[in-house]
């Protein structure tokens, strides 16, 4: 055994005390360790084509972590195409400014390549190249529920994406996961109104064996959130979402 430095003094007690499993568990969303081998690498100039430059008259939107772009690819090789050519997808290029940009990046890169189920978004690949980070998508047609939640929808189809809605949430739980994020916006609609959830950058684990909840900082929007979870931080698997 080293013995203890002459100098050495003890920590305030102010300090916390970490388990070194707890830190390899919290630092796992920071590292690209295991992207799927069915997601596509794109290069930023292949994607930079996709979007004509990332044409403002492509945005479809922008988050407080980047902007999201309408592009075209080839549908067999996902190669840059002309507009109206091949296949639409999505392209969010995010801020290179903050780490939880950053943080968002990896997690979806992380778990959702990994995910395969039909009410959940698909990602088609990412690009990482140098200060750049972006995310491509299947794109879907009919936006999302919060754009259509007010128009003439029916209750049948209103019914059929719930119904989408809770067979995510349930393929989430099944891989232990929580994705603590979930609003009107991030259910998307494909052509025929099914449903897919999307935007897992707050994606966490879920309890341990053992364990009866996880306790973290509150990362919802606040009117979204059950109130125990806002004022407790405590999450469990039939409040998160």
């Amino acid at each position: 055994m080293k013995a203890v430095p002459a100098d050495f003094q003890s920590p305030r007690p102010s300090l916390n005390v970490f388990k070194f499993a707890d830190l390899e568990k919290a630092t796992r969303l920071f590292s690209l360790e295991r992207p799927s081998p069915s997601l596509n690498v794109f290069k930023f100039a292949d994607l930079e084509k996709a979007t004509r430059m990332f044409s403002l008259d492509l945005l479809l939107g922008e988050g407080g972590f980047g902007k999201v772009f309408l592009g075209w690819a080839e549908q067999n090789t996902l190669a840059p195409s002309k507009q109206g050519v091949g296949i639409a997808v999505v392209v969010k290029r995010f801020y290179q400014e903050g780490l939880q940009g950053l943080r968002q990046w990896l997690t979806e890169v992380n778990f959702l390549g990994h995910m395969d189920h039909p009410n959940i978004i698909r990602l088609l690949g990412y690009c990482n190249e140098e200060h750049e980070h972006l995310l491509v998508y299947e794109y879907m047609p009919n936006k999302s529920f919060e754009h259509c939640l007010f128009t003439g929808l029916s209750w049948e189809t209103r019914l059929l994406i719930m119904i989408g809605v809770v067979r995510g949430l349930t393929y989430l739980h099944s891989m232990k996961l929580m994705c603590r994020g979930l609003k009107t916006g991030d259910i998307l609609l494909d052509e025929d109104f099914n449903a897919k959830l999307r935007d897992f950058g707050l994606v966490k684990y879920g309890p341990e064996p053992g364990e009866t909840h996880v306790t973290t900082m509150v990362m919802r929007t606040y009117g979204y959130a059950a109130p125990e979870y806002v004022t407790t931080g405590v999450l469990l698997y039939n409040e998160v979402n």
